[in-house]
């Protein structure tokens, strides 16, 4: 899950994605309730700490990040594209259209 070497499959694929899309759920209510724009955070105790959750949230949201670059790393490879092609996840249309495609494009036979 954190390397970018490796191949895996739609079905890994997807359940990593679903897996990172929770975790990133999860991310958002973090922060959102330590910095106070959550409807449900008590207006007390809890801003003396934001600038701590907020630093943690930033490091779990780039472990998130990265995750997803190297699982669409390793789907990419499993279909016979270059890893490069992982960078269009940083581009707000583009990375939504390719992940749909690497979640339903078939595996490209690998030859020895």
């Amino acid at each position: 899950m954190f390397s970018l070497k490796g191949r895996i499959g739609r079905k890994e694929f997807l359940i990593r994605m679903v897996l990172l899309i929770i975790a990133s759920l999860i991310l958002n209510f973090i922060s959102s309730w330590f910095g106070g724009n959550s409807p449900l955070a008590p207006d007390h105790g809890l801003h003396h700490g934001g600038s701590l959750a907020a630093l943690l949230v930033l490091i779990a949201a780039l472990g998130v990040t990265w995750c997803t670059i190297c699982a669409a790393a390793a789907r990419l490879r499993d279909i016979g594209r270059s890893t490069w092609w992982a960078i269009l996840l940083f581009v707000p249309v583009l990375g939504f259209i390719e992940l749909i495609v690497l979640a339903i494009a078939r595996r490209k036979a690998v030859s020895s």
